[in-house]
């Protein structure tokens, strides 16, 4: 599992840093999106679940991205119904 970057919440949205952060992950869908073993989690945390320097994340932060990463597990042990082809 890949975790995308995250963005700086501090600076604008069209900071050098956070335009930087945006063609990483793009970059990194690019490279991962043929791969059948690799799942990317986005995660959109919001600047409230980091600490006060903004580059960590505090434990609601932690508890969200973990949540996030849970659910993406459990979709993979989903059994998925497949329809059977049928010829005449």
């Amino acid at each position: 599992m890949i975790v995308t970057a995250a963005y700086k919440h501090d600076l604008l949205i069209t900071s050098c840093i956070n335009n930087e952060v945006q063609i990483f992950n793009r970059i990194l869908y690019k490279i991962m999106k043929n791969k059948d073993n690799v799942r990317i989690l986005n995660h959109e945390i919001i600047g409230e679940n980091f600490t006060h320097c903004e580059l960590h994340l505090n434990a609601t932060g932690k508890i969200e991205v973990l949540k996030l990463m849970s659910q993406k597990i459990f979709q993979l042990f989903e059994v998925k119904k497949k329809h059977p082809v049928i010829f005449k």
